[in-house]
């Protein structure tokens, strides 16, 4: 698609085909990671209301036996999770991220 932009509109015109681009993959991208960290939670805890019917909070405990962490924490400790695994593994395949590189560095 980016070269079918070169070909019909001009460098500025082109240049903003990229940013916007970019702009929707990396809002792609966030997209998945809150499904894929509110499905991991929802895995994960095990904590029923104790009237069935109602839904959960996030500021409802997420293990039975009534542990300092709530549902919310464990999304966050999810998300985390699964941003520093992207990084990681971007560092160790050699592949240049170059807005990212320096909090990869800070990671490891």
């Amino acid at each position: 698609m980016g070269q079918m932009a070169e070909l019909f509109y001009p460098k500025v015109w082109d240049k903003v085909f990229y940013l916007v681009l970019c702009i929707y993959l990396y809002g792609d991208l966030a997209i998945y990671e809150a499904a894929v960290a509110k499905s991991l939670r929802d895995s994960i805890c095990n904590y029923v209301s104790p009237n069935c019917t109602m839904a959960l909070n996030d500021t409802d405990p997420c293990f039975k036996n009534n542990s300092d962490l709530s549902r919310l924490d464990v999304y966050r400790i999810c998300i985390f999770d699964s941003i520093s695994c992207w990084l990681y593994s971007n560092h160790v395949s050699g592949v240049q991220v170059d807005v990212l590189d320096p909090v990869t560095l800070i990671m490891l």
